[in-house]
């Protein structure tokens, strides 16, 4: 009887279970050329952490489905290390490091949600969850994309650091203090591999 029920629940579960039978994949890869800034100010003055992509070798899986005028993504980042950033000196990138608490969360991830409206011209919303320094949280970011050779995806998004649960530093006995806003420009070139 146990074994009858039990033929009876699974059928009935996989019976009102729905596979997803258009989810697409492809995957890119991001161009040297690409640049992505952390752009911030203190009362002193301001600072520019660029990432380097040189050392991003990697594909990025990208795995997609169409949902009406979205496009809605699985398992879809962009993984940054944290040790790529360069701020212009040795000082500064060790402070960086250390804001962004580095040492125990070494990378930055991007995580592709959806895009909005995908059907327009060239300017889209993204829906990107942004996991910095072991705290995740969700933006929308207007996007303009141009396809040529490359995919290039063109954005800023304007955050605060104390939304990730990071104090804004202050410098020589509290002299020099980092403003709470950063912006993150980006314009990245994809190819599709």
């Amino acid at each position: 009887m146990k074994k009858v029920l039990f033929l009876v629940l699974m059928c009935t579960v996989f019976g009102f279970t729905t596979r997803d039978t258009n989810v697409e994949s492809t995957a890119f890869k991001v161009a040297p050329e690409s640049t992505l800034s952390v752009v911030g100010t203190s009362n002193v003055k301001g600072f520019e952490c660029d990432y380097n992509f040189i050392e991003f070798k990697s594909p990025i899986p990208v795995y997609y489905h169409i949902e009406g005028h979205k496009i809605k993504f699985t398992n879809s980042a962009l993984v940054l290390n944290n040790i790529n950033f360069d701020c212009g000196g040795k000082g500064i990138n060790r402070d960086f490091k250390d804001i962004i608490k580095t040492k125990k969360h070494p990378h930055i991830r991007l995580i592709l949600k959806e895009i909005e409206n995908y059907k327009k011209q060239n300017n889209v919303q993204v829906v990107v969850d942004i996991t910095m320094a072991g705290v995740t949280n969700t933006y929308k970011v207007p996007i303009v994309f141009n396809k040529t050779e490359k995919l290039e995806v063109i954005g800023n998004l304007n955050l605060l650091l104390d939304d990730f649960n990071i104090e804004t530093p202050s410098k020589l006995f509290g002299l020099v203090k980092i403003d709470n806003h950063v912006e993150i420009a980006f314009k990245l070139f994809l190819e599709e591999v």
